[in-house]
């Protein structure tokens, strides 16, 4: 969960529907940023106009834009297990 201040919208990803969603702070206009078969959506930030989100299932860091285009995995660090 994240509140996205340009857009002064609410965002959240669910690992259960595999949906990443927003809506106004109020509740209203809730748009489907993505939906994927093979997400996990776990803790959620934004940079810039991207989504990013640690996914449990990948075993990365996962990102799509604010539009809903899907984004290249970032590499993680050794050791690392996308937790």
């Amino acid at each position: 969960l994240y509140y996205d201040h340009k857009r002064q919208e609410v965002c959240w990803g669910d690992a259960k529907t595999k949906k990443i969603e927003c809506a106004e702070k109020d509740g209203s206009n809730r748009r489907l940023v993505t939906h994927q078969a093979n997400i996990y959506p776990f803790d959620l930030t934004e940079i810039r106009s991207n989504i990013y989100w640690s996914d449990w299932s990948r075993k990365a860091i996962q990102n799509v834009d604010k539009d809903g285009v899907q984004g290249a995995a970032l590499k993680l660090s050794a050791g690392g297990n996308g937790r």
